[in-house]
């Protein structure tokens, strides 16, 4: 029996942004609203 393909699923790598966490806050305020503008 094969397994189902499941859709790909966006990953957003925060954890590899080190010591900048004005880019952090950037990005998980876009994930969280993407209407915001002019966040990145």
């Amino acid at each position: 029996m094969s397994q189902p393909v499941l859709p790909a699923v966006p990953t957003f790598p925060v954890t590899a942004v080190i010591a900048q966490e004005a880019i952090k806050l950037g990005l998980l305020l876009t994930v969280t609203d993407p209407t915001l503008g002019g966040v990145v």
